[in-house]
């Protein structure tokens, strides 16, 4: 923003080029698709540490830094909990949950992927219990019963 600026309200700096506020007395308070925000969250995400976002008691606000931070990031870095662990022919695979204070926990399936050999963690519903449905949910194979793939496409 220009230095000159003054702002009497408060600035949606979501979707926007805006990458700092000037120093000053005319600062403008920070939102991120309507939830307020703090500079580091807005314009230094990667600054952030999980445990920022664990501490963090507004939900809202909380989802906003974990999508500012990323999932993937944050489920590497945060305390989780390992739900399932198993191999499939693509590899090693384990189901992460990470608890959050008054809102549903997050859980991802970890796991490799077998072209690339990049490292995932894809979300899945928090209700997710075992590797496997994980990875019929991410394939929307409407189930375990229809998911049950036989072999590595390459």
């Amino acid at each position: 923003l220009p230095e000159h600026l003054l702002v009497g309200f408060a600035v949606d700096v979501a979707g926007t080029r805006i990458a700092s506020v000037p120093d000053g007395g005319g600062r403008p308070r920070l939102l991120w698709n309507g939830i307020p925000v703090t500079e580091r969250i807005a314009f230094q995400p990667g600054r952030m540490k999980p445990e920022e976002l664990l501490d963090e008691r507004n939900p809202l606000r909380r989802r906003v830094m974990l999508d500012r931070f990323g999932f993937e990031r944050f489920m590497a870095r945060a305390p989780a909990e390992v739900l399932d662990a198993g191999r499939t022919p693509a590899g090693e695979r384990e189901l992460l949950r990470v608890w959050l204070r008054d809102d549903e926990p997050l859980v991802g399936l970890k796991m490799r992927c077998h072209i690339s050999g990049a490292l995932w963690i894809l979300r899945v519903p928090p209700d997710t219990h075992t590797c496997a449905e994980a990875a019929a949910w991410i394939e929307a194979a409407g189930g375990l019963r229809e998911y049950a793939p036989t072999q590595r496409v390459k």
